[in-house]
């Protein structure tokens, strides 16, 4: 977009309407970014109506979400919380108005796979409890049973700044006691795949030929007893977001891993979303599990966010000179193959 100011509306820099046209939004970056028009596309930079979220305007409303004047493909007709969304298409949509006359969301509970059995609903996920049934070539609803990449990963962290995992042996020893094979093919049921690094199959750049650390018993043990710590490894904890009486599948399955490959009781502690979030960015936890899912289809979105040294999310406290180095390289890099080309390489530097 055409540079109009440096100073935006709002006071929020480099965001200006084009003062020839009051439909145009122009916006200037710090740097000329591949993934800014991606970035865009996440719901932090969607266009809202500025009568209705700041000023003294009689439409503005502290709740102006649940009656929405955006300029997207659909307007939102109808909103009961916790129960549906109902979108109906905008004819005045400036690529024309949708296909879909409406659209119905439904946010109740109950089984998704049942409802779209009694043509309740039209798309439905497919959950563990389903999963074989739904596979099973005789079943009528394999037909319409398909699968691709989610672009997003679960995974375990750990606190580089915290004993014991200041020690890379101990976060190696700790990986290598894994067997995510059996993880997958029987706590999960083949209903996801490995990601041997931090970005998930099917994201570009993903490097299929990178082989992370292997399930290996003995390498295990004897990372660990060459480790500065050995026999003598402090207290080890595991942070999860939620509250109940016990953990999920997958992870009293690596609790049991590691108790049985490593000799090691690894406690668990259980808070609230907020507090477990707010505790992981400080950096209070020694190991955490977490997810990530993709805010939009780039790797810069994984390999910035959570391995950028001075990044607000990098909630390993992990810090590598030549990693930040090819990260702000790729930051800018024009060339698409080139820019992918050095994101597959920098997964392959040591990170552990």
């Amino acid at each position: 977009a055409k540079e109009f100011a440096r100073t935006g509306e709002g006071g929020v820099s480099g965001i200006q309407l084009d003062p020839a046209d009051p439909y145009k939004l122009a916006i200037t970056i710090d740097a000329p970014k591949p993934y800014f028009l991606a970035k865009l596309t996440y719901p932090t930079a969607f266009v809202v109506d500025r009568n209705q979220t700041e000023g003294t305007s009689c439409f503005r409303n502290t709740n102006w979400q649940r009656r929405a004047n955006g300029t997207g493909p659909f307007k939102l007709k109808e909103w009961d919380l916790g129960q549906k969304i109902v979108l109906d298409a905008n004819s005045r949509y400036h690529l024309g108005a949708p296909l879909l006359a409406r659209v119905e969301y439904n946010l109740a509970g109950g089984s998704a796979v049942t409802m779209y059995e009694n043509d309740e609903i039209d798309v439905s996920g497919v959950g563990l409890n389903d999963i074989e049934r739904v596979r099973d070539p005789n079943e009528p609803l394999n037909k319409e049973f398909h699968t691709g990449p989610r672009l997003d990963i679960w995974y375990i962290g750990f606190n580089v700044e915290k004993p014991p995992f200041d020690d890379v042996k101990v976060r190696q020893a700790f990986a290598h006691a894994i067997d995510k094979d059996k993880l997958i093919g029987v706590v999960l049921r083949d209903a996801v795949v490995e990601a041997k690094g931090i970005l998930p199959p099917g994201m570009p750049g993903y490097n299929e030929n990178l082989q992370g650390l292997e399930f290996d018993p003995a390498k295990a043990k004897q990372l660990l007893s060459e480790s500065k710590y050995g026999e003598d490894l402090p207290a080890v904890e595991i942070a999860s977001s939620g509250r109940g009486a016990s953990v999920g599948p997958v992870s009293e399955a690596i609790l049991g891993m590691w108790k049985e490959n490593l000799g090691i009781d690894v406690t668990v502690r259980q808070t609230e979303s907020a507090t477990f979030f707010q505790d992981l960015r400080d950096g209070e936890f020694q190991m955490f599990e977490v997810g990530w899912v993709a805010d939009y289809v780039d790797p810069e979105n994984f390999l910035k966010v959570k391995l950028y040294g001075e990044s607000k999310d990098n909630d390993s406290k992990y810090s590598n000179p030549e990693v930040d180095r090819l990260l702000e390289q790729a930051d800018t890099e024009q060339d698409t193959a080139q820019r992918l080309a050095l994101t597959k390489y920098l997964l392959k530097v040591d990170a552990a």
